[in-house]
């Protein structure tokens, strides 16, 4: 196994922006890991309230989780227009190069864990063998969906930005790693599956297995409660019960959301 390269420093990391277009409002920023040593992944806790966001063109792949709130959102990109009453734990997805005519949150308010994903997730450094970083372009442009293991993801990496642990960095870069992996697995384009890679969805497993487990022991080696953290997510992603449910193939598409 080769060893990875050194991290950048965290002014420099290249998805420090990635939210600039929310501005300081709508989306005031709670916390960020503006000063935290992440590789591939950038996270800020927001405050949305009522307000508009004008057309842009998403410059990474994001994730959004809903921490608490609720709200009406109104949002236009990829040729798709979407009205959502969100609720607490709705997951929102953009993928990269995806352009957005505009975004309202109409009514309500919501704190919302933004997740900036970058190629190297997605890359068989990775995910091992078979991947390819273009799988980024693939994913589907949905909004308000539910997947318990995202929101999971979701909260506790919002914990992990409230309370600095350890072992963090490793935490939430195996969490980034599942999280890609949970992509690719229930939310490529059905139009873009013959371009998807053509690698088992237990293969992607297993190479987030190695990261999973040398986690784990360096958190059981350092304090308790973050291997109480791991379990109930990391392990869900590697469960019988998800194996049998499709990872076996992430080339497949999901008919609709959850």
């Amino acid at each position: 196994m080769q060893p990875r390269p050194a991290r950048p420093a965290a002014a420099d990391n290249p998805l420090a922006g990635a939210g600039a277009k929310y501005g300081a409002e709508p989306g005031q920023v709670l916390r960020s890991s503006a000063d935290r040593n992440w590789s591939d992944i950038f996270a800020e806790l927001r405050f949305h309230q009522e307000g508009h966001l004008d057309s842009f063109v998403q410059q990474t792949v994001e994730v959004a989780v809903q921490i608490r709130g609720s709200g009406t959102v109104n949002r236009r990109g990829d040729g798709q227009s979407q009205k959502i009453e969100s609720r607490s734990g709705a997951a929102w997805l953009c993928p990269l190069g995806i352009p957005v005519d505009f975004l309202d949150l109409s009514s309500g308010f919501s704190e919302t864990i933004h997740l900036y994903l970058g190629a190297g997730l997605f890359s068989s450094e990775g995910l091992g063998d078979g991947v390819s970083a273009s799988a980024m372009a693939n994913l589907r442009y949905l909004g308000g969906f539910h997947d318990p293991l995202v929101e999971q993801i979701g909260r506790v990496i919002a914990t992990e930005l409230a309370v600095e642990t350890t072992s963090g960095n490793l935490l939430v870069e195996t969490l980034g790693c599942s999280l890609a992996a949970r992509l690719l697995q229930r939310y490529l384009r059905s139009d873009q599956t013959a371009r998807a890679p053509q690698r088992s969805g237990e293969s992607i497993a297993a190479s987030c297995r190695v990261r999973y487990f040398s986690a784990a022991a360096t958190c059981s080696a350092c304090c308790s409660w973050p291997w109480k953290i791991f379990r109930p997510v990391c392990s869900r992603l590697f469960s019988s019960p998800l194996l049998a449910e499709g990872i076996s193939s992430v080339s497949s598409a999901p008919s609709t959301a959850l």
